[in-house]
């Protein structure tokens, strides 16, 4: 049997449609062969002695053997592309659980990473927070001092010219 090899995803089978093609073939040169064994079978039974009718009956049941060996062949190539694809798809299993997992870590170091980026975040803004507080405080005792030299200085002198 010739058989054109299919390659995908790194995996070699037969191509699927042969198998169609070759069970339809087989399929169809079964009714005619069925219907001369039907035949043969009653006129060798009935006339067992009779070269001819013996003859077309060890004919036709060798071709029903023959079709039945290229079924048995055929439906074992089917079950080693069955046992083919399946250990592929295994594989592929496996391989998805591994990066299922790679998967469900480098989420968890994400999240890790996401909540120190938000912590960070967070900091900073805490840290702007603080700075402008201190600014405003320092803005406040700039203009305290300032105001307070004032009064002093408009105290001291209104008691300067009071006593003259």
């Amino acid at each position: 049997m010739n058989l054109e090899t299919y390659t995908e995803n790194k995996i070699e089978f037969t191509n699927p449609t042969q198998f169609s093609s070759k069970l339809n073939a087989l399929s169809e040169q079964l009714p005619p062969i069925l219907d001369d064994f039907q035949t043969a079978y009653v006129n060798y039974n009935s006339n067992p002695a009779f070269a001819t009718y013996q003859n077309s009956f060890f004919n036709i049941r060798n071709n029903i053997i023959n079709l039945n060996a290229e079924l048995f062949i055929t439906t074992n190539d089917i079950e080693k592309n069955i046992e083919i694809i399946n250990e592929d798809l295994q594989n592929k299993n496996i391989e998805i659980d591994n990066e299922k997992k790679i998967n469900k870590k480098l989420k968890s170091q994400n999240k890790n990473a996401d909540n120190k980026i938000n912590g960070s975040y967070q900091m900073i803004d805490d840290y702007k927070e603080i700075y402008n507080l201190k600014y405003l405080n320092n803005f406040n005792i700039f203009f305290g001092i300032i105001f307070g030299v004032f009064i002093c200085k408009t105290i001291f002198s209104s008691n300067n010219t009071i006593k003259k």
